[in-house]
Order: structure tokens, then C-alpha cells, then sequence
């Protein structure tokens, strides 16, 4: 018995959290790297427009990560 327990606790499961996580985890790296290639317009200062990214990606970042946590501890 106490095998067979073992084996389906270990048992790959489809986790969606972790997925959603590596999405928003990609998506931050993305923006953050996009900060580099900003250039300015007449309508919005440069720093306002690498402050706004570094803000948004770095949201997005701490999002996928805890996602992937929370995915990986609520494994039923």
C-alpha cells in the first residue's frame, strides 16, 4: 500500500496555475527588455516610458512567479 501512495503523490499532473505562471513569467522578461528599445515622441518623455515598463514587466514578473509557486504547492 504505502508504494502506490507514493507513486500517486508523485504522479504528473496538469497544473493551469503553472502554466498562467510561465505565461506572465515570459511576458514580464518581454517588457523588461523592451525597456532597452524605447525611444521618445513628442507626446511621452523617455523616462516616463522606461519607468512605466520597468513598472509593468516587474508586475507581471512577480505575478508569474508566485504563480508557478502557488501552482507547485496546491498539487492535489
Amino acid at each position: 500500500m504505502p508504494a502506490t501512495a507514493k507513486s500517486e503523490r508523485t504522479k504528473k499532473t496538469f497544473q493551469p496555475l503553472q502554466v498562467m505562471g510561465y505565461f506572465w513569467l515570459v511576458l514580464g522578461i518581454v517588457v523588461l527588455v523592451g525597456s532597452f528599445f524605447i525611444k521618445e515622441t513628442p507626446y511621452v518623455p523617455q523616462i516616463r516610458g522606461v519607468v512605466t515598463n520597468i513598472i509593468a514587466g516587474s508586475i507581471l514578473f512577480i505575478i508569474g512567479l508566485l504563480s508557478i509557486l502557488r501552482g507547485k504547492t496546491t498539487k492535489k
